[in-house]
């Protein structure tokens, strides 16, 4: 699952990104040119499976993060981590834990969409279950509110949105 983007507005609006993981960092692909040159974005810290959205009108970005941790090794509760950039996936935040959003060490899926952020992920600490979709209608800051999917074995999945607003989920 995973998908790339194509920022829609404000200064880099056309500009292409694609996640990527190097040497256990999170990082990005960017191409101004409809893909001929692609150029390598500053890491945002451990983590891999990643997956970046648009938030908000400017072109804002935000990239979630799959932490770097062994799945069949015992942990402790871990969240999803989080990265932002202002220059059109150039620079990136350190990626950060958000409280509101568990995970089982599972790769998760973002889209924007208008002025919402939906997140999918299995909301669990250490099992791949509870499909659920997060929003924010904060850029990502804080998603106050979580819809449960399915409730049985669930772990990667890719959001979409269809030209005439409506959710997809695979």
């Amino acid at each position: 699952p995973g998908h790339g983007i194509q920022i829609t507005h404000g200064d880099f609006a056309g500009r292409l990104l694609i996640p990527y993981h190097i040497s256990g960092s999170s990082t990005a692909w960017y191409s101004d040119d409809h893909g001929v040159t692609w150029l390598s974005s500053s890491p945002v810290g451990l983590g891999n499976e990643s997956e970046i959205a648009e938030v908000g009108g400017a072109g804002a970005l935000v990239m979630v993060v799959r932490p770097n941790h062994p799945v069949a090794q015992p942990h402790d509760p871990l969240n999803a981590l989080f990265s932002f950039s202002i220059d059109g996936g150039i620079t990136w935040t350190e990626a950060a834990a958000n409280e509101d959003l568990k995970t089982s060490i599972c790769m998760a899926s973002l889209v924007g969409f208008e002025d919402s952020l939906f997140y999918s992920y299995p909301d669990d600490y250490y099992s791949r279950a509870n499909m659920s979709i997060s929003i924010s209608d904060d850029s990502g800051q804080s998603y106050p509110e979580k819809l449960l999917i399915y409730s049985g074995p669930s772990g990667y999945s890719d959001l979409g949105v269809l030209s005439n607003g409506d959710l997809l989920l695979l």
